[in-house]
């Protein structure tokens, strides 16, 4: 009888140990504004884009953050930190907005280097920039401009990773 209730105790201890919460090593930490004229304003989100760091993809929604200058690519991602998340978000270079009626294209600033345009319905457009100050500058112009009703940044969540 002893040890049936020794054996029962010990699954029952097994099983408990599988509920415990795992607290990640990367909680959120709170980081203070290094350069406010790189701050965008995105809904309730503040996100500062960082000039100086480009993520690379690792798989599993995991990056590693590097010091680099290089053009936002399909492997090489932006970076910006969320002052509203405490966390990194990452960028993709692309920015979509949506023109007022019977506003044309001839309302946006043209002093912005764009790598492409798309149209993706009547007065929709997601437009591609390759740095980070052009994020900022596009995003920033668009978001002030009449004759623009939204504009949003695409952004990848994900977590810094080893």
């Amino acid at each position: 009888m002893k040890k049936i209730i020794f054996i029962l105790l010990i699954c029952a201890a097994y099983k408990l140990s599988f509920a415990q919460l795992n607290i990640s090593n990367n909680a959120p930490q709170s980081q203070a504004v290094t350069n406010p004229a790189m701050v965008i304003q995105v809904g309730q989100r503040k996100l500062e884009v960082m000039a100086n760091l480009r993520a690379l993809p690792l798989g599993n929604s995991k990056y590693q953050l590097i010091s680099s200058d290089s053009a936002y690519s399909s492997g090489v991602y932006g970076v910006a930190y969320d002052h509203t998340q405490k966390a990194y978000v990452f960028l993709t270079g692309d920015i979509s907005f949506k023109l007022l009626n019977n506003s044309g294209l001839s309302a946006i600033p043209s002093n912005i280097s764009l790598r492409s345009k798309l149209l993706t319905s009547p007065s929709t457009y997601v437009f591609n920039v390759s740095s980070p100050a052009d994020v900022v500058n596009l995003f920033n112009q668009l978001k002030s401009s009449p004759a623009v009703e939204w504009a949003e940044v695409f952004t990848v969540q994900g977590v810094v990773g080893p």
